[in-house]
């Protein structure tokens, strides 16, 4: 049986928290978990808030009222604005729906493919292949848009370790992961072509 790529493991370390963050609860288009160890206070469990009712979160007695509180200790930590209540941004709450009906799914079955310590196979790397994609996308727009801002929505200093410590590394990582993917597809169509017209 062939090795698992190590790159896989990186992959899957950086999909679980991205899942982990979709459930949880506040406007944000993705789960953007810190790559350095200083910084994983800022664990944000933020996302799919307008698709729960308010009172499973709102109340200090509702059942997921702790999703309230890990928002707002990140807030208070990062100054995130996406999170905020000044950020209206209409192009951020389409996206929710992408990664309600897409990207979570797919991300969860990447997971779990690659949690496995089988090689992946071609229906992993295709879904590797969207969710990297839309990911990527994603966290690039929110970099963007970050650096767009002004100072009564995000200080300078706050920007930067936003823009390039939280959001970057998930425009970085899966636009790699989308390219490996890519690649491994593209050598498992060629060798399906060669052994056809052989």
């Amino acid at each position: 049986m062939a090795q698992k790529p190590t790159r896989d493991w990186v992959y899957l370390a950086i999909i679980i928290p991205q899942i982990l963050g979709m459930i949880g609860t506040s406007p944000s288009l993705s789960t953007n978990l810190p790559l350095y160890p200083e910084n994983l206070t800022d664990i944000p469990v933020l996302d799919f808030t307008e698709f729960y009712p308010t009172s499973l979160y709102a109340s200090p007695k509702a059942p997921l009222h702790f999703l309230t509180i890990i928002r707002n200790t990140y807030l208070s930590l990062s100054g995130d604005p996406f999170y905020g209540e000044k950020f209206h941004g209409e192009w951020l709450h389409s996206l929710y729906y992408v990664e309600l009906f897409v990207q979570f799914p797919f991300g969860a079955y990447v997971a779990w493919k690659l949690a496995s310590k089988k090689p992946s196979s071609g229906a992993t790397e295709l879904a590797g292949l969207v969710f990297a994609c839309l990911t990527a996308m994603g966290s690039v727009a929110c970099v963007a848009e970050l650096q767009s801002m002004g100072p009564e929505l995000v200080s300078v200093e706050q920007k930067r370790n936003l823009a390039w410590g939280t959001y970057f590394p998930y425009a970085l990582i899966p636009g790699l992961m989308a390219v490996d993917m890519y690649m491994r597809l593209l050598r498992r169509v060629s060798n399906d072509v060669k052994s056809k017209t052989q």
